[in-house]
């Protein structure tokens, strides 16, 4: 039996390139980085390199796959994300209408105080007392107005 002949034994830069779809100097990258080896001659041998071929691509499918499985948990992250804000905000008409009662509401209390004044107002001698009357109503409507529960009102609408 003859030996087989030296060509057959090793393959070239750019047969390997053509054979991996890549270019010469990515099989020269790839010598650099290790992934392929050359002999103390400076040739890729067959059968080795097309082994490492076989390894370089395998490795890079399993990459690929594992990036497109984080790629798909975190889109289910974003999704879930998503749906809890959907389910934790209003709808744009009921805040409208929730701020509208809110300012309703202001404006009501702030008119009711002349009238609630009106009767303490004949009885008070000074300035000084006057000026009281007036703080201690708008308090009373300011206080009276931080407690009512604006953040379900009107309940009706939610």
């Amino acid at each position: 039996m003859s030996k087989k002949p030296t060509t057959e034994a090793y393959i070239e830069r750019n047969e390997l390139a053509q054979l991996m779809q890549l270019s010469a100097s990515r099989v020269t990258q790839l010598t650099g980085e290790g992934v392929l080896k050359k002999d103390p001659n400076g040739r890729y041998p067959r059968e080795a390199t097309l082994r490492d071929v076989i390894e370089f691509f395998r490795k890079a499918a399993d990459l690929n796959v594992l990036k497109k499985e984080k790629l798909q948990r975190q889109c289910t992250l974003l999704d879930l994300d998503i749906q809890k804000a959907h389910a934790e905000s209003v709808p744009l008409e009921v805040a409208k209408r929730c701020i509208e009662n809110i300012c309703l509401a202001c404006r009501g209390a702030l008119l009711a105080i002349p009238t609630r004044l009106a009767g303490k107002m004949a009885y008070l001698q000074s300035e000084v007392a006057v000026e009281s009357a007036i703080r201690d109503e708008i308090h009373a409507a300011l206080t009276e107005l931080s407690k009512a529960d604006f953040r379900l009102w009107p309940k009706e609408d939610l």
